[in-house]
């Protein structure tokens, strides 16, 4: 990895982000930022908006928003960690403008979009809009079916089951949100398997089987731990406490 230049190694950690291996990850991006700030801008910029992603995942918000501006003034996206970012803030309404005015950008695109599609989804849920959720699920679910890859279906159920649950239809979502989980993990993304497995114990409880939806969070939780997870950990001890 040493002889690797800067833009591979900014690519190698898109993977190693997917992977859950964010404190190599940190260390690649430090050495991509090296290694391409004084000729390569545009893998600088997209090393720091991974940078920026990490943060947010870790939890530190400040860190994470500097990283995401500091991307988007060299020219790339923040998106849609930033908007995630203002939603872990709080701040919903400046979320869901950041987002829409962003896939709005690529929507002729469909696979950038899909990227953002999935933010939309958390986005307009937590802002109560669920027919804005439901059209992102549909939309994302489309592009999955067209391109068929394994971690498009995991995103695509995901967001279904998310929708479903919120429009209490717990006995769906448990269904939805299960063959997300297995699909995350078959993918080898534990962050994203361990979101779709509290989502799960969401619905389980929500389906009355309070004892199966403590052991999936209590699992989910264990591991949003062991990556450091802290935002998502937090919120699954919030919900361990509510089933106690």
């Amino acid at each position: 990895m040493a002889d690797l230049p800067g833009g591979c190694r900014t690519h190698r950690l898109s993977v190693l982000l997917l992977k859950g291996d964010w404190a190599d990850g940190e260390r690649e991006a430090a050495v991509a930022c090296a290694e391409t700030e004084a000729f390569d801008l545009t893998h600088l910029a997209l090393a720091r908006a991974l940078q920026g992603e990490i943060l947010l995942r870790r939890g530190d918000l400040d860190a994470a928003e500097s990283e995401l501006t500091e991307a988007q003034r060299m020219g790339a996206s923040p998106y849609p960690a930033l908007a995630l970012v203002r939603l872990a803030r709080g701040d919903g309404r400046s979320a869901a403008k950041m987002i829409g005015d962003a896939a709005a950008e690529v929507a002729h695109d469909p696979l950038p979009h899909a990227r953002l599609l999935p933010a939309m989804v958390e986005i307009s849920l937590a802002n109560g809009d669920t027919a804005a959720a439901g059209t992102a699920a549909t939309a994302l679910s489309a592009t999955a079916s067209s391109f068929g890859t394994s971690a498009l279906h995991a995103v695509a159920r995901h967001a279904e089951g998310l929708v479903q649950l919120a429009i209490d239809e717990p006995g769906r979502a448990v269904r939805t949100l299960r063959a997300a989980w297995r699909l995350w993990n078959q993918v080898g993304s534990p962050y994203n398997a361990a979101i779709a497995r509290m989502a799960l114990a969401k619905a389980l409880s929500a389906s009355g089987r309070d004892r199966d939806a403590a052991v999936e969070a209590g699992a989910a939780r264990e591991a949003l731990a062991a990556l450091g997870a802290t935002l998502d950990m937090r919120a699954a001890d919030d919900f361990l406490a509510q089933q106690a």
